[in-house]
């Protein structure tokens, strides 16, 4: 019996894929869509630059000149403590965002809105720097969790 060659397998492996319905990478939506604005109009600083990079790893959605264009405000953030211990101790913090979105086609007409909100949980720490490392560890997930969410809602849309 012979094996296949490399080329082979490679169409073989494309074949399968194809077949079943399943894609092994998730498309980006950033080939459609081009990010406009994007505002924060929370406290928190970290928000911008956190949602900002996660848009453009998770979703590939960055500045261009695509002329279907999205515009994006993050509407909330809150931190509250969502496990206390026996003693009154926060153990787990819950971060939730909010934020919304409005897509606008090249001829300027609106095509579409929608709003979404994600939640992420990180554990509490009495050492300063400990919970600074895993507030900012949280913020980034919250943030990747959003652009997944973000991206969900797009490709909803026609």
């Amino acid at each position: 019996m012979r094996a296949l060659s490399p080329w082979g397998v490679a169409v073989l492996i494309f074949a399968l894929f194809t077949g079943c319905g399943y894609s092994p990478v998730r498309p980006y939506i950033g080939r459609d869509f081009s990010l406009d604005i994007l505002r924060n109009s929370t406290d928190e600083p970290l928000l911008y630059r956190a949602m900002e990079d996660s848009l453009a790893e998770v979703t590939g959605l960055r500045r261009t000149d695509a002329p279907v264009k999205v515009s994006i405000v993050i509407t909330e953030f809150s931190e509250r403590a969502q496990t206390v211990s026996a003693g009154g101790d926060p153990v787990r913090e819950k971060l939730t965002l909010g934020f919304s979105w409005k897509v606008v086609g090249k001829d300027g007409k609106l095509l579409f809105k929608g709003a979404k909100r994600v939640t992420r949980s990180y554990p509490w720490s009495a050492d300063i720097h400990t919970l600074d490392w895993s507030r900012r560890a949280a913020v980034k997930l919250l943030s990747n969790d959003a652009a997944r969410a973000l991206s969900d809602g797009l490709e909803d849309r026609p």
